[in-house]
């Protein structure tokens, strides 16, 4: 037996030991799926879906951007991402202007009222994921976000 099937043999054996219930993968899909149905719950009565609130707030967050580089900063195909734009438009908080280093280009960027509606949307959002980490401390709900934001940075 190589040293590398020993390897194996060794994480194969420490899997059999582990079911879904220690799955990370598994894990973090459930607790992003539950996530995502309390943030659904909270922004549909105000009009506004996930996807719609995630797309607004990193026009807030972030220097204006074309939809290419939105889609990768949301984790959609480029396709998914024109009627979500159409949508916060449409809406009036976001706007499409010509990018100056090139004009074949649009960047979108959040109107003045995308702003305020954020603002206000976003106090809702915290509550949910407020009352999602009520089981942890504090210090343990930052540390989450920490370990997390280190998961995503690493796979970019």
């Amino acid at each position: 037996m190589t040293k590398i099937d020993a390897t194996v043999e060794k994480q194969d054996a420490r899997l059999d030991d582990v079911g879904i219930d220690a799955d990370v993968g598994f894990l973090l899909a459930k607790a992003g799926s539950i996530a995502s149905r309390h943030a659904r719950n909270a922004l549909e009565p105000l009009g506004m879906r996930v996807r719609t609130y995630s797309l607004l707030s990193i026009t807030c967050d972030f220097p204006p951007a074309n939809q290419r580089e939105l889609a990768v900063a949301i984790s959609l195909d480029p396709s998914q991402l024109v009627p979500l734009i159409d949508e916060l438009e449409t809406q009036g908080l976001v706007e499409r202007t010509p990018d100056p280093n090139d004009r074949r280009t649009k960047l979108v960027v959040p109107t003045k009222l995308g702003r305020e509606r954020r603002a206000e949307i976003e106090k809702v959002v915290r509550g949910t994921d407020i009352t999602f980490a009520s089981g942890f401390t504090e210090a343990e709900h930052q540390q989450l976000v920490a370990f997390l934001q280190r998961l995503v940075a690493a796979q970019d």
